[in-house]
């Protein structure tokens, strides 16, 4: 059994993120065999694998400092909507190969990352909506981007309870979504210079009643949810909107709210963290 990822932790786990990054980004340039293949970043919207590995940690920067408790050999990570394993990749420093799950309801995904990844990776496809395989009580840390910006506010609850099913006592979840940021960006940027899907984003925030509908909406604290995608199940999957005093209303009850990050210049989704009580 190959032991690459073990030796990527053994490695890096003591380096700085600065110089991860670097790594990372220097093992995607030249092919590095010692790291796992970057070739299907582009197939979940990366310009290249500069500005993939840069989005990525992006998110990693702002986990990175809420998990020294939640990293090592003994803990367990579990990337949630994996994709190709953009997110994935960056925690590697942090656990060992065989503690890492990359998870995905696309099986395509899942098959992408089996060839990319070592095998001693774990991936593995769920269904669209709980429960999965995974056992109680086993999670210490769960990233999801730029999946719960796609669930309606039922699919968010389903998935967090079963979250809290998985998850140790302390475990933290990063999570991301369409908050204020995302949205005076679509709102406020000409079309012309909007790529075709954040265009079909402006257009519903116009439908809805402007920008200020939606924030009229955040500080009700309630979700605005768009249907969209009906393979995913009509009333699960689509764009969902929503503001800090939704996620403290809402999400909050079952977890600790630790942190909230709405900044475009640091992450183009609202960053939420929240650590199982």
């Amino acid at each position: 059994m190959s032991k690459l990822g073990t030796k990527i932790f053994d490695e890096h786990h003591g380096s700085t993120i600065e110089e991860w990054q670097g790594a990372m980004l220097r093992a995607a340039e030249s092919s590095d065999p010692s790291f796992p293949n970057f070739r299907h970043l582009a197939r979940l919207g990366s310009l290249n694998l500069a500005t993939g590995i840069e989005e990525a940690f992006k998110l990693y920067k702002i986990a990175r400092p809420h998990l020294d408790n939640c990293v090592g050999p003994q803990k367990n990570y579990l990337d949630f909507g994996c994709g190709v394993g953009r997110i994935f990749k960056t925690f590697m420093r942090d656990f060992p190969a065989q503690n890492m799950t990359g998870a995905d309801v696309t099986e395509e995904f899942i098959d992408f990352c089996k060839e990319d990844f070592a095998s001693e990776f774990n991936f593995t496809h769920i269904p669209m909506r709980p429960k999965t395989q995974i056992p109680s009580n086993s999670v210490d840390v769960i990233t999801a981007y730029s999946v719960f910006s796609h669930f309606s506010a039922i699919q968010a609850t389903r998935w967090l309870d079963e979250f809290d099913r998985i998850c140790r006592s302390g475990a933290t979840i990063i999570l991301t979504t369409y908050g204020r940021g995302h949205l005076d960006y679509v709102a406020d940027t000409d079309p012309s210079e909007l790529p075709p899907n954040k265009i079909t984003q402006q257009k519903d925030i116009n439908d809805a009643g402007g920008k200020s509908e939606f924030l009229r909406m955040f500080e009700l604290g309630e979700m605005l949810f768009y249907a969209r995608n009906p393979a995913f199940g009509f009333y699960d999957y689509g764009h969902a909107y929503v503001g800090e005093e939704f996620v403290r209303r809402i999400w909050g009850k079952n977890f600790e709210v630790v942190e909230v990050v709405d900044d475009y210049d640091k992450l183009e989704q609202m960053a939420v963290v929240l650590r199982k009580r």
